[in-house]
């Protein structure tokens, strides 16, 4: 588990009420921001899964997000492009009890800070724009994608295909002829990967 994560912010009244006017939605990003003065401490513990992930050879990440007092507030699924220029954010979930209690921000939050990339949510839905809404106030601008523009995006890393190939053998090997469990078998990449042939961005410390 990662070590205890703590980031307070804290907003300013003025400007929120500026950004915020008109809002309809039932429950509106003016009360959310009110009565959220601090952002909660939160722990993440996640688990990688590298097999036909949308980001190849790069992991789809699952999350279980943690109160400080260990307690399971929900859970985040998200990814880094292999061009390591975007963060995608495919499901955040807060189980009913710990909503509108700031963790939701707060997971948007360690998102932002770790990994100081844009971010991209994918198929935003229409009963989470509140949300959505305090999120972009607190952390800056968050790309909407639709379902329908995952495979554009998804050509801008197309020329990494042949790795993406080498990626699934290595993983069949390991759950068919080295009989691993499936958690270990696809919790690992390729050995090499990043590597600087394939990615000019890429670095020794972008992946672990």
């Amino acid at each position: 588990m990662l070590k205890l994560w703590r980031l307070f912010r804290i907003y300013d009244e003025r400007s929120t009420k500026k950004k915020i006017e008109g809002a309809k939605d039932s429950i509106s990003v003016k009360a959310r921001l009110t009565h959220i003065k601090q952002l909660r401490s939160i722990e993440i513990e996640t688990s990688m899964n590298h097999y036909k992930s949308f980001t190849a050879p790069n992991p789809d990440i699952k999350a279980t997000i943690y109160s400080s007092d260990q307690v399971v507030v929900g859970q985040v699924t998200y990814a880094v492009s292999p061009l390591f220029d975007k963060l995608y954010i495919f499901d955040i979930t807060i189980h009913d009890a710990f909503r509108r209690q700031g963790f939701g921000l707060a997971v948007i939050a360690y998102l932002a800070n770790t990994h100081r990339l844009p971010m991209a949510t994918i198929k935003e839905v229409l009963s989470a724009s509140g949300f959505w809404r305090a999120a972009r106030l607190a952390s800056g601008p968050i790309e909407t994608l639709s379902l329908s523009e995952m495979d554009l995006e998804r050509e801008r890393w197309a020329h990494l295909k042949p790795l993406v190939d080498q990626l699934d053998s290595l993983i069949s090997d390991r759950l068919s002829n080295k009989r691993e469990s499936w958690e270990i078998a696809v919790g690992r990449g390729l050995p090499d990967w990043p590597s600087s042939k394939f990615t000019p961005l890429a670095t020794a410390d972008h992946w672990g």
